[in-house]
């Protein structure tokens, strides 16, 4: 809510992105065991790219300091850590929410 009212073309709502957080931790969680029995060089590049954004994840937005204070719209900036992975797999966005905050990573 921004000014009394919610913003949604400034941020979707902030279910959206959390929801496709837990997903795609989930998914991470079973390429981390899927690893353990095959060892990590058999996992496909989806699943590498699920156990790098596990890792993006705890190091850019769950690792907060105690002493660290972060607004709402960095908190909400930080979970587009999404972008780790192809655009593809992000299921559970908007078109619109990508296109406003997907961002490219890499070449």
């Amino acid at each position: 809510m921004l000014g009394g009212r919610c913003d949604r073309h400034r941020h979707p709502s902030a279910l959206d992105p959390a929801a496709q957080i837990l997903a795609v931790l989930a998914r991470a969680r079973q390429s981390r065991e899927l690893a353990e029995l095959v060892g990590a060089g058999a996992l496909s590049a989806t699943d590498r790219g699920y156990l790098g954004l596990e890792r993006a994840f705890e190091r850019t937005l769950a690792s907060q300091r105690p002493s660290e204070s972060r607004s709402l719209a960095d908190t909400f900036q930080r979970a587009w850590v999404l972008s780790v992975l192809p655009r593809r797999e992000l299921t559970m966005l908007s078109a619109e929410a990508l296109d406003t905050h997907y961002q490219q990573a890499g070449p």
